[in-house]
């Protein structure tokens, strides 16, 4: 035998070492593919499984009274916004009764209510609401702030005098209005205290309530937006009991 010549079993044993090693790298990227693989499952199962549970969260929620309240009055902003401010005072023992009436008048009404329809509504609402336990107690102190607001401070200080709770004062800050504000609060009669804090300048929203904190003698304090109007008489009564 030459000493070039090879004996042709090594060669096919050179041959299949090579498709042996060839194949180990295969099924070496296989099996890794198969874990990345089973990994990606676990995922998907895991998101999945995160988003029913948000879904059935989400839809218990939307199935709640308040929170269709809510994303009614959302959708109808701009006529809802200018009548709810006016139900701010209803006691949390009727809250269903006035839930439910407030989505009814949602549903009903794609605009906004006629003065009628505000005063039916009201008188809806306070057919469900029974009278608070509570219509004495500490001097509340309650403060408006006002900025040219005559017609919205007239309503309000006329509907706060039917208040049945006592003892209360009132303390109006006035941010420099030009309409008379002033003037026309300390014109009314009211069977309650007035005290009138003129400001010459449009002061900020904190800095006005404190002023009115200030003059305040009350043990409690109600900060009260010059465009509410109570529904009922016991208002006050309610959140004090509260």
């Amino acid at each position: 035998m030459g000493p070039t010549d090879q004996p042709s079993g090594s060669s096919e044993d050179g041959r299949i070492a090579e498709l042996v090693e060839s194949v180990d790298g295969l099924e070496q990227d296989l099996a890794h593919t198969r874990g990345l693989l089973r990994q990606a499952a676990t995922t998907n199962r895991a998101q999945a499984e995160e988003l029913r549970r948000i879904r059935s969260a989400y839809d218990r929620l939307r199935a709640r009274r308040s929170v269709r309240l809510a994303v009614g009055a959302t959708v109808r902003v701009r006529s809802v916004t200018e009548v709810l401010p006016r139900l701010a005072a209803a006691p949390r023992h009727a809250a269903r009764a006035v839930r439910r009436r407030i989505i009814e008048w949602v549903r009903m009404r794609g605009r906004r209510a006629s003065p009628a329809a505000e005063s039916a509504m009201a008188a809806a609402l306070r057919q469900d609401l029974e009278p608070a336990s509570v219509t004495e107690g500490p001097l509340v102190s309650i403060v408006i702030l006002n900025r040219d607001g005559g017609a919205h401070l007239q309503r309000c200080l006329t509907a706060v005098a039917t208040t049945a709770y006592r003892p209360i004062e009132v303390i109006v800050v006035d941010n420099d209005s030009t309409d008379g504000s002033p003037e026309l609060a300390e014109r009314l009669k009211l069977p309650f205290p007035l005290t009138v804090v003129r400001n010459h300048e449009n002061r900020s929203f904190s800095e006005a309530n404190g002023q009115g904190v200030e003059v305040a003698t009350g043990e409690l304090i109600c900060f009260l937006n010059n465009d509410v109007d109570p529904i009922t008489e016991h208002w006050l009564g309610y959140m004090v009991e509260t």
